[in-house]
C-alpha cells in the first residue's frame, strides 16, 4: 500500500463537508468531488470508489470513510486519485471484484433502517452497473417497471447477478426448476409473452 498523509486527506475532505454537518460530505459535496475527480456522478466507478470507503449509505460519505478510503486506494488528493480513475474502473472487469462492488452496491443503496431497495434505484443502479454484462437488460428494465411495484430484496440482487453471470441472454441455459426468485422467473414468461407477440 503507497503511504499516504492522512492530515493530507482529512484537508482535501474539508472542500466537501457539509456546511451543517462538518463530519459528512453530502450531494452537493459528492457532486464537487466526482467534478475534482473527472466523473459522472453516475460512473459506476463512483461505486468502487464507495466500497473502498466502506460507505454505509449513498449520498452521504462521513470523514471517517473518505479518510480510509483514500489510504485504501493510496491516494491524498483529487489530482493523485483522477489519475487512478480508469485502473478503479478497470477492477469492474475482474469478475470476482465486480461482485464485491455489486453485493456492496445493496447495502450501500437501500434506504437507512430499511431491508430493502427502492425499486426505482435498483433500476438506476442495475442500469449503472450492467450496461455492458446483461443482454436482456432493456428488457429487464422495461419487465421492472410494467409488472413491479414493491422494492428489492437482497436476494433478489444477489440472484439477478447470477442469472445475468448463468444465463444472460441465453435462455437455453435458464433452469425453470432451478432456485430462482419469482421475479426473474416472471421475467423468463414475460420474455416469452413478448416474444410470441412478434
Amino acid at each position: 500500500m503507497v503511504r499516504v498523509n492522512e492530515n493530507k486527506i482529512k484537508e482535501w475532505f474539508r472542500k466537501y463537508q457539509d456546511t451543517d454537518c462538518s463530519n459528512k460530505m453530502l450531494v452537493e459535496g459528492i457532486s464537487t468531488f466526482c467534478e475534482d475527480i473527472g466523473i459522472d456522478p453516475e460512473d459506476a466507478v463512483i461505486l468502487v470508489i464507495s466500497e473502498y470507503m466502506g460507505a454505509a449509505h449513498m449520498l452521504e460519505y462521513t470523514k471517517e470513510e473518505f479518510v480510509k478510503g483514500m489510504e485504501r486506494i493510496g491516494v491524498d488528493n483529487a489530482d493523485s486519485l483522477k489519475s487512478k480513475v480508469d485502473q478503479l474502473r478497470g477492477e469492474l472487469k475482474v469478475p470476482e471484484r465486480f461482485e464485491e462492488v455489486y453485493l456492496f452496491t445493496f447495502s450501500f443503496a437501500r434506504p437507512i433502517g430499511q431491508k430493502s431497495m427502492m425499486l426505482d434505484v435498483a433500476i438506476a443502479l442495475w442500469k449503472i452497473l450492467l450496461l455492458d454484462k446483461f443482454d436482456l437488460l432493456d428488457m429487464w428494465v422495461m419487465f421492472l417497471e410494467k409488472h413491479r411495484t414493491t422494492a428489492i430484496t437482497k436476494d433478489e440482487w444477489s440472484l439477478v447477478l447470477e442469472f445475468v453471470n448463468k444465463v444472460n441472454g441465453d435462455l437455453s441455459k435458464y433452469d425453470e426448476d432451478g432456485a430462482w426468485p419469482i421475479v426473474i422467473d416472471d421475467f423468463i414468461e414475460y420474455i416469452s409473452k413478448t416474444k410470441n407477440k412478434e
